[in-house]
């Protein structure tokens, strides 16, 4: 019997958890801190310095609202958009189907979701594509080619290399070769 390698564990999971956390404190400190700021800016204004503060204000809130709006779309949705993913596979019902695994260079981003790398199983059965989630790539193609895949909706949701016992090319003798 071959052992599962999920494509999020535990330590995924978790680290996942941790980045969206981080992420959306950073994101409020960074919303509070710039409208701290402009309101010091605002308080410090006199009849001297009024279109000096007026710009600085401006900068500072054009400039702090970008980094906001960058953390919040870049960050923090893509960390959340992953672990509802990661959540999706790990509580599903997996099938498992044996072959050779290529993944390819195609990528998609499914609207409201995670982006996605293609991935082709080819049996005996005949070539089938598979999708997991771009993020993974790495960890994926450190399994190898030859794999049985669990899969959840259609999602890579983690391998198994095949045992010795399993593996018809392990079990011929080398000196018949």
């Amino acid at each position: 019997m071959e052992k599962m390698t999920p494509l999020y564990g535990p330590e995924d999971l978790r680290r996942l958890e941790n980045k969206r956390r981080i992420s959306t404190a950073l994101c409020w400190l960074l919303g509070l801190g710039t409208l701290a700021a402009c309101v010091t800016l605002c308080a410090l204004t006199n009849g001297g310095n009024a279109g000096r503060m007026e710009l600085a204000c401006i900068l500072v809130w054009v400039i702090g609202g970008w980094v906001v709006l960058y953390l919040r779309r870049f960050v923090v949705r893509e960390t959340r958009l992953e672990l509802q993913h990661a959540e999706m596979l790990n509580s599903g019902e997996a099938s498992a189907v044996h072959g050779l695994l290529t993944v390819t260079k195609e990528r998609l981003r499914i609207v409201g979701s995670i982006r996605i790398t293609m991935a082709e199983l080819e049996n005996e059965a005949g070539k089938r594509r598979l999708k997991f989630c771009t993020s993974r790539e790495k960890k994926l193609k450190k399994a190898g080619e030859e794999l049985t895949l669990y899969l959840v909706n259609g999602y890579i949701a983690g391998w198994a290399k095949p045992s010795a016992a399993e593996d018809p090319a392990a079990q011929s003798d080398p000196i018949e070769a």
